[in-house]
């Protein structure tokens, strides 16, 4: 899981984006049409026609970081209506889902240990 500090801010681009695109092509898109610096402290945030992937990238003090996301099952829902070319989030509604689903995992291993010990009980108690 991903946790971006506080002080990251992150651009999401509200035009979708050809999924082939790397590091390279994905820094001139935020060069040319965000009109920002790649190299900041940012994650640029790139989505697809269907919103099922999504691209990021980030600069990591000596180089980029190259974030890739395919949804097996639906897709991510991006704002449509938006009349910049992005929209500013904060660090902490990016890492929202992230922490949900740490703590759903934190959960789902505190019920399995509770379930396999209850087989386990039944278990001894046939035998």
């Amino acid at each position: 899981m991903i946790s971006l500090d506080p002080e990251v801010k992150v651009f999401i681009y509200h035009q979708c984006v050809d999924m082939r695109k790397s590091i390279d092509g994905l820094s001139i898109l935020v060069v040319e049409a965000l009109q920002l610096n790649p190299q900041d402290k940012a994650l640029y945030l790139f989505h697809n026609k269907s919103g099922d992937k999504f691209k990021a990238i980030l600069w990591d003090q000596d180089g980029f970081l190259l974030l890739y996301k395919r949804r097996e099952q639906g897709s991510f829902k991006f704002p449509k209506s938006i009349e910049t070319d992005y929209y500013e989030i904060d660090a902490d509604l990016f890492n929202m889902p992230v922490k949900a689903v740490r703590k759903a995992l934190k959960r789902l291993q505190r019920l399995s240990s509770l379930y396999l010990k209850a087989l386990l009980q039944r278990a001894c108690l046939q035998l």
